[in-house]
């Protein structure tokens, strides 16, 4: 029940969590952190072509990518004993 779910904050304050996540990533110390990630955002997206351009819920960010879609990639094929994709022959 999401009235009373203690584990997921966008569930039980949506407007709380909305709020505090635009006001972290308007910080210039995430804009800078996330800026110099760029390079890595984008060979990442090389390889995960679905994590360049997809819906950011809170606006986009500089290095253009949703960092917790590309953990989640690698923590549910972890999860599922699904072995990573070989990147190279």
């Amino acid at each position: 029940d999401k009235k009373i779910d203690t584990l997921n904050a966008f569930d039980k304050r949506p407007k709380m969590m909305n709020d505090l996540v635009k006001n972290v990533i308007s910080m210039e110390g995430f804009q800078r952190v996330d800026s110099d990630a760029k390079g890595l955002a984008d060979k990442l997206s090389e390889f995960l072509p679905g994590l360049s351009g997809a819906p950011q819920a809170f606006g986009g960010t500089p290095s253009g990518i949703n960092w917790i879609h590309a953990n989640d990639h690698f923590v549910c094929r972890q999860a599922h004993g699904i072995p990573l994709s070989a990147l190279s022959d």
